[in-house]
C-alpha cells in the first residue's frame, strides 16, 4: 500500500541527469473509482504531497501544499498543483498497435 515517485532532471539539452532513489508515499485510499497517496508529514520539510489517481478518467493530480509554516525556513512555501494523463508510452503505445 505504497506509491513510489522517481525524480529525473534535466541537466543540459537533451540530457538528463541520474534517477534518484524513490520517494515513498503511503496510500491512504484504494477503491475501485480513486487511489489516493499522501505523504507521512515530519518537521523537515515544508510541503505535504497528496498524489490522487481517478481511474474512469484516468488522471492524476499532485498536490503540493505548504506546512510547518512557522518555521522561518517554511514561510515562503508555495502551493504546487500539477494534473496529467495516464495514458501508455510511445513505445508502450506501439507495442500494443501490434496485438
Amino acid at each position: 500500500m505504497e506509491c513510489l515517485t522517481y525524480m529525473v532532471e534535466q541537466i543540459g539539452p537533451n540530457q538528463v541527469g541520474r534517477l534518484d532513489a524513490p520517494t515513498i508515499h503511503p496510500v491512504t485510499k484504494w477503491d475501485a473509482y480513486e487511489i489516493v497517496a499522501v505523504d507521512d508529514v515530519d518537521l523537515m520539510h515544508c510541503r505535504r504531497v497528496t498524489i490522487s489517481i481517478v481511474r474512469k478518467s484516468e488522471t492524476a493530480v499532485w498536490v503540493e501544499e505548504p506546512i510547518n509554516q512557522s518555521r522561518a525556513e517554511c514561510k515562503d512555501a508555495e502551493t504546487k498543483i500539477l494534473k496529467g494523463t495516464i495514458e501508455d508510452s510511445r513505445a508502450g503505445r506501439l507495442l500494443h498497435k501490434d496485438n
